[in-house]
Formats: structure tokens, C-alpha cells, sequence
């Protein structure tokens, strides 16, 4: 939605208006303002509480945001002209992760001071307010996600309920493993919604087993105050691994979390990681990736009249058609698309 007109001529943030190749699909509830006013109340109704101010009254400010929004986690790109200072939050509902792509942030939450930017990102837990003066330009990435989703696979990662809510450290390292993979996933939900024609993307398999995976990552990979709680040495037993596998392969066309597979076998997500490494050598969430391209070969191999490797994929939960073919290809040395007209080559004769 168009909110205000074009920035003036002297304001230099042309390269500023179109987000970077890997947030082009973030093209809802698109806005722009050069008030900052303005800004602060929409920013403030649609994410997170704001109250912003110019570092100088005289200094020109422009702001433009892309966003998506999915059922557990939005994704809102934010690109800025002119320093700013202020707080954000307290939110009850979300959570909140700020990567920023350009420029640098200073950031007080709580007692924990932050330079963010390309190598640190925000985490702002619910109740928390944030305290952050910005360069002069800027483009953020905010990642919010629900309390409720995180609530609740915490809770059935643990097998038990919780008392307080989940915080998080402020600070993420983006150079670490966890903070790589973390990136890694939210890119893949940035490009998800523009890939292979799906027309309802917050709907696809793919798109919720993104969020999943991003949700299982923060709760794993991040420290919390739930952390010394994952780290108690403890092992499945061999029939539940079986258990797991048995219900991964009836469900594998829905998006599953390690949650979801603890709950079934009545074990911590610890105990089930660990006893699938030490009984399959592989993690239960890629067991689960190897039966979806298990089954996606066989769909090829016995094709109906209306199949393409789109449509098999995508059944499948595998929404990037490009991943899917390179793992695919990598598993069974051939592309998905070579095992579909070989078989219907074969049907014909």
C-alpha cells in the first residue's frame, strides 16, 4: 500500500528502495513514508511498539518495508534513510531477531549492550524493550515469530510443561554454525514464496517445515533459559527410534518438527537425536529428508498421466524445485526429471 509520496529529490536513498535479490518475494503489505511519525504508528500497529526520533530535527529520513506473513513467523525488510534513536517493544505475542544487511545498529536490551550488524544480530524476547540508535542507512531484516508456536515445541521437546516464559540471549552470532544455518533458513522462507508457481505459499508443505526448522534451530542452536535442560545426557531406547521412523513414514507428506517426533515417542528431542545418530548415523530431521526423496522416487518411477517432478516435489514438502532436483540427483546419481521420462518412455512399450 502506497502511505506516502515519493521522497524528495535531494534524499539520497534511490538504491534503498528495491531490498536486495534474496528478499525480492517479500512484496506484501508493502509500505513507504518519508514521516517518521507515520512510520513510528504503522511500524508500531503491524510489528513491534515503536517510538523513534531524528538524531537531528533538520536531517532527512525516509523508511520503506517489504513483508511476508506466514502463520508462525513474518518477515518484514526494512530499508532507512537517517539516523534514528529510540525503543522498540515490549511485545507479549513474538519474538523478534533483527540481521541487518547494511549499516549498524547500537542496542540496549536489558543489561546487554550490542553492535549490531553483519556478523552480530538482536533477539528480543517478549516483555523485553530494546533501546537502539542506527547509522544513517540501513536495511534490516526483522524476524518475528510467535510465543505460542515456540511455547509449544519447547514444551514437547522437553516432555513437560514450563513455568516461565522462553528467553532468549540477546546476541546472536551470525558467523557461528548455528547462526549460519539460522540465515540459511531464513533466506529459504524469503525466496520460498516466489518458487515454482505455488499460488498459496503460507499454505505449502515447504513453507511450514521452513518454520519448523527455524523454530527448532533457535531452541537448539541459541542459548536460552531452558538450555541447561538439553544438555542432560539420556538415550532412547532402540524401539522408540522405531517408533519415530514408523511415524515418520506415515506422516512424511506433512511438515513435522523434532517436537512433534518427541512427543510421539514419549523422549526428549536430546534422547531421540541421539539414539538416531547412534542406531541410523543421521539426525532424525534428515531421516525424515531421506524418506520424502525415498518416496518422491518412487512417485516418479510408477507416474500418473497428470505428474511432473513440480507436482511430485511439492507434494513432498520439497518447495524449492532447484534443491530438490540437486538432491535428488546427488542421492540417486540421475535428475528427477531424466527418472520421468525414462518411465514413461518404458510405460509406452
Amino acid at each position: 500500500m502506497q502511505l506516502s509520496p515519493k521522497p524528495p529529490a535531494s534524499c539520497p536513498i534511490a538504491a534503498l528502495l528495491t531490498p536486495p535479490a534474496q528478499f525480492r518475494f517479500l512484496t506484501r503489505n508493502v509500505f513507504e513514508s518519508s514521516n517518521l511519525e507515520e512510520t513510528n504508528d504503522i511500524l508500531s500497529r503491524g510489528w513491534f511498539p515503536h517510538r523513534a526520533q531524528l538524531a537531528h530535527p533538520r536531517e532527512s529520513f525516509y523508511c520503506k518495508v517489504n513483508s511476508s506473513q506466514f502463520d508462525k513467523v513474518s518477515l518484514a525488510f526494512v530499508t532507512k534513510h537517517g539516523r534514528v534513536s529510540g525503543q522498540v517493544g515490549p511485545s507479549t505475542s513474538t519474538y523478534l531477531i533483527r540481521l541487518l544487511f547494511d549499516g549498524e545498529s547500537e542496542e540496549r536490551i536489558g543489561e546487554s549492550l550490542l553492535e549490531v550488524g553483519k556478523e552480530r544480530a538482536a533477539i528480543q524476547s517478549p516483555g523485553d524493550i530494546a533501546w537502539i540508535r542506527t547509522s544513517e542507512r540501513s536495511g534490516l531484516l526483522g524476524v518475528t515469530l510467535s510465543v505460542d508456536a515456540l511455547q509449544t515445541e519447547l514444551e514437547s521437546r522437553l516432555q513437560r510443561p514450563t513455568n516461565a516464559m522462553l528467553r532468549f540471549s540477546p546476541s546472536m552470532e551470525l558467523r557461528s554454525q548455528f547462526g549460519k544455518a539460522f540465515t540459511r533458513q531464513v533466506f529459504r522462507l524469503c525466496e520460498e514464496p516466489g518458487m515454482d508457481g505455488i499460488e498459496h505459499p503460507a499454505e505449502s508443505k515447504s513453507v511450514t517445515q521452513i518454520q519448523h526448522n527455524l523454530i527448532s534451530l533457535l531452541i537448539e542452536g541459541h542459548r536460552h533459559n531452558y538450555t541447561r535442560l538439553f544438555h542432560r545426557d539420556s538415550i532412547a531406547g532402540p524401539w522408540q527410534v522405531r517408533a519415530a521412523e514408523e511415524f515418520i513414514r506415515a506422516h512424511a507428506e506433512q511438515p513435522l518438527s523434532l517436537g512433534e517426533l518427541a512427543m510421539v515417542t514419549g523422549v526428549s528431542s536430546r534422547s531421540l537425536q541421539s539414539s538416531f545418530q547412534k542406531h541410523r548415523g543421521c539426525s532424525p530431521m534428515q531421516f525424515l529428508q531421506n524418506v520424502r526423496l525415498e518416496l518422491a522416487r518412487a512417485e516418479l518411477m510408477s507416474p500418473g498421466e497428470e505428474s511432473t517432478v513440480t507436482s511430485v516435489a511439492a507434494r513432498w514438502g520439497f518447495g524449492h524445485f532447484g534443491r530438490f532436483a540437486a538432491d535428488y540427483r546427488r542421492r540417486y546419481s540421475e535428475a528427477p526429471s531424466v527418472t520421468l521420462r525414462r518411465r514413461r518412455a518404458q510405460n509406452k512399450l
